[in-house]
């Protein structure tokens, strides 16, 4: 059961990087699920997440709102912040308790982008020549996009697994674990504030850090000759 559900979470993941790097550019009108997730993508890559201005806890609430749009419950989607313009989404998809949780993560926020440094806004996503262009588009948008449209149809289709599925969208990946808004730095010293319990995890144990940080990680990786590049005709 764990490897078929491995399996089907692993698929899913390749579809919609398939769908970031090849076709989403392109003059037909996009099927209605490839129009959602490109939806999600654009939001996320224009929202700004940087340090110096950015708000990491604006992106997770757009998210949280997609996700509770889909059917999640308020319970299973919550949007935690270490300091203003902090924000970490984590996300529950709830399984049959056979097994401990499966975490999928991704970060929020990006690297400073001066405009003049640009040939395009880097917060509006750009479509020219065959690529997207904008800060994130890659590390790490793409992958919180992919997550984000996983649980959705996962979500809506009514998925059981074996075990829960848990999304951890968190702040401060660029600025390293020193960082006290790191959010897996920061969400793991909490723990035992946040007492939400996983379906297959033992009573009490805090969901953060039992649950989410300390569970089974998945975070595939993609290749790419820019940070502020994407292919969108053919993979990198």
């Amino acid at each position: 059961m764990h490897g078929r559900l491995v399996e089907r979470v692993a698929l899913l993941i390749a579809l919609a990087f398939v769908l970031v790097v090849a076709g989403v550019a392109t003059a037909q009108a996009p099927a209605p699920e490839l129009a959602e997730f490109r939806a999600i993508y654009q939001e996320l890559v224009e929202i700004n997440t940087t340090d110096s201005v950015g708000d990491t806890a604006k992106a997770a609430q757009a998210m949280a709102a997609r996700l509770k749009a889909a059917g999640f419950s308020g319970a299973d989607v919550q949007v935690l912040s270490s300091a203003p313009r902090k924000g970490n989404l984590v996300a529950r998809l709830r399984g049959s308790g056979g097994g401990k949780p499966l975490l999928l993560l991704a970060h929020l926020d990006v690297v400073e982008a001066r405009r003049e440094d640009w040939s395009f806004d880097p917060f509006t996503l750009t479509e020219k020549d065959g690529y997207f262009y904008g800060r994130g588009t890659i590390d790490d948008k793409a992958m919180a996009a992919i997550f984000v449209d996983t649980f959705m149809r996962l979500k809506r289709e009514g998925f059981v697994p074996q075990r829960d599925l848990i999304l951890a969208l968190t702040a401060d990946e660029e600025l390293g674990a020193s960082s006290k808004n790191n959010g897996v730095r920061w969400g793991t010293a909490r723990a035992p504030s946040v007492t939400t319990r996983s379906t297959g995890s033992p009573k009490g144990s805090p969901a953060w850090a039992s649950s989410t940080f300390r569970s089974r990680s998945t975070r595939p990786r993609a290749r790419s000759s820019s940070e502020a590049r994407t292919s969108a005709s053919a993979p990198t």
